[in-house]
């Protein structure tokens, strides 16, 4: 996310001016091999290009930038191996994505959050021209999770309800949610299910030692009280993740807490979130998780996503139309001539 408050959007304006440079020469560069027959080495140039820019935007931690420029690196990348079909699509969506940017840079520079969620369209476009798989808005979501938890902090007191070993804890919690995960995914619409799964979560998230685990635990446990009050959708993609959930559980039962891996507890966690962001408000545990991890900045409400995003590609759109009839204009001026 951009650094907050004012000197973020001072940082970008001083290098601004040299940003735009940068752009309009690729820009220029991309509508020169766009028509012409003979590309040679300026795809191959335009990389090296973007990869100056995108070194400055990670520089300037501009996460939305940074994406975009990767998607059309990569897409450089594969036209110069001659494994794009539709060249002249993957030429328009690039054209589409160096005058997207500049907008995008508009925003931040005028005190707004780094929304990489708003650039997704773009980054699609990209990703389609050299047919690779699209990323859901959930990709793109990405809440820093290293933020104070006072509910996680340990109490001095000894619970003897955890002196079972931790293997046998574990065989027993695994059973319990394997019973309660299978009954919800066979009656999807009866929450009364949920209550087992709920249990286990909470019980989880006092045992565990790491706080990737108790986190994790901790969210997911919240999660479900929000299903069970209704505010949070008990959708097809929320089910999924906590079936991963319970390969999370089958790897802490058979090789402890060392066996798991941080980096998916914590891509769980967030995917978690994701669906807690998009939650309504109402239930404490949800709108708790809301307020910890600052959700509300990292997704929008769903007609300001869309105003926004209309802000960024509406402009760009009618400067891309501008931008064509100019070039046509001129072509018909050199077949005059």
């Amino acid at each position: 996310m951009l650094l907050e408050g004012s000197n973020a959007s001072t940082v970008l304006t001083w290098v601004r001016p040299d940003l735009d440079k940068h752009l309009n020469q690729i820009r220029t560069q991309i509508e020169a091999i766009a028509g012409s027959k003979h590309r040679g080495n300026g795809v191959k140039n335009t990389a090296e290009n973007l990869t100056q820019l995108k070194y400055t935007f990670e520089a300037l931690v501009l996460q939305g930038a940074t994406l975009v420029v990767e998607e059309m690196i990569t897409l450089c990348d594969e036209l110069e191996q001659e494994n794009v079909r539709d060249t002249e699509a993957a030429f328009g969506a690039l054209m589409d994505a160096i005058v997207v940017v500049p907008s995008y840079l508009d925003r931040l520079q005028a005190g707004h959050h780094d929304l990489p969620i708003l650039l997704l369209p773009v980054i699609n476009e990209l990703r389609a021209a050299y047919n690779a798989n699209i990323v859901s808005e959930a990709t793109l979501f990405a809440p820093d999770l290293d933020v104070p938890l006072p509910e996680l902090e340990r109490t001095q007191e000894h619970d003897p309800s955890f002196d079972e070993p931790f293997p046998a804890f574990m065989l027993r919690m695994r059973r319990q949610y394997e019973n309660a995960l299978l009954g919800w995914l066979q009656n999807q619409d009866n929450i009364e299910l949920l209550a087992p799964i709920h249990a286990v979560c909470g019980t989880l998230c006092q045992r565990m030692d790491g706080m990737e685990l108790r986190r994790l635990w901790w969210i997911a446990s919240e999660v479900v009280g929000g299903i069970e009050d209704g505010v949070t959708d008990n959708d097809v993609n929320l089910r999924r993740l906590f079936a991963r959930l319970h390969l999370t559980i089958k790897t802490l039962a058979d090789g402890g807490e060392a066996a798991t891996d941080a980096e998916s507890v914590n891509s769980i966690s967030q995917a978690l979130l994701f669906h807690i962001a998009q939650a309504k408000p109402g239930n404490p545990g949800v709108d708790k998780l809301r307020e910890h991890f600052h959700l509300v900045e990292l997704v929008p409400d769903r007609d300001v996503l869309i105003r926004a995003r209309g802000a960024v590609t509406g402009r760009n759109r009618e400067l891309y139309t501008s931008l064509g009839a100019a070039v046509r204009d001129e072509l018909s001026l050199v077949k005059d001539a």
